[in-house]
């Protein structure tokens, strides 16, 4: 959940640098990959990550809870 934060966070910093630099070619680009890499990070990566791991806490409370 806090790589959600964080990539979104760096998302907005490279969207707001390549603005600001937008006038050299090779940092338009640079900050641009960066940039839509974060999203892609926080939009698509992390609820999947969390949803892997809410499955297997729910999976192992539940075999706990068998054993006893």
């Amino acid at each position: 959940a806090v790589l959600f934060f964080i990539s979104v966070v760096l998302h907005n910093l490279f969207y707001a640098l390549g603005t600001i630099t937008g006038h050299i070619t090779f940092l338009k680009y640079l900050t641009g990959t960066f940039d839509v890499a974060f999203f892609l990070i926080a939009v698509i990566v992390c609820p999947i990550g969390f949803l892997v791991g809410a499955i297997g806490s729910i999976v192992l409370f539940v075999k706990r809870g068998k054993g006893n």
